[in-house]
């Protein structure tokens, strides 16, 4: 893996979730359906704050703020709290980081699923839960990244 000054991050999510609502399901009564808190919203888009607390943590820069040899890209496929019963719930988490050479081709893929329990069966719980499940996220990574570099990946975004 590059050195952490030389990826770009890039923290993409489906159109579906750029809604500012906090979201959960329920469950226990119908795990399918996604809800929204009616008087809680996010201060931006998901994928925009994942990417932002990330890019705090892991010291790279977001994607379009300058030249990088490669790109991490996390594509999200679940950000939401999750409720097993009316007072218990849990942030969770999940989608795939990859990393990106220069001509934008795969050279290593990490998938991931982290739930975390949220402290309160609210919206407050829930986003500390998310924000829990970001920072595992973090950690996640620079634990791939280090395992990927002693296996040699990562050679064409070395400087």
């Amino acid at each position: 893996m590059p050195k952490r000054r030389d990826l770009a991050l890039e923290v993409r999510a489906p159109l579906w979730m750029d809604s500012m609502g906090i979201e959960y399901r329920l469950a226990y009564e119908e795990p399918a359906r996604l809800r929204d808190y009616t008087r809680a919203r996010w201060a931006g888009p998901p994928a925009q704050l994942i990417q932002q607390r990330l890019v705090q943590q892991l010291g790279m820069r977001a994607a379009g703020q300058g030249r990088a040899r490669c790109v991490l890209r996390i594509d999200v496929d679940a950000f939401a709290q999750i409720f097993s019963d009316p007072a218990t719930s849990r942030g969770h988490l999940q989608g795939r980081a990859q990393l990106l050479d220069s001509t934008r081709a795969l050279v290593t893929i990490y998938e991931f699923n982290i739930e975390k329990a949220a402290p309160s069966a609210d919206s407050r719980g829930g986003v500390a839960a998310l924000t829990a499940a970001v920072d595992q996220l973090a950690h996640e990574i620079v634990t791939w990244e280090e395992s990927a570099s002693r296996e040699g990946k990562g050679a064409a975004c070395s400087g």
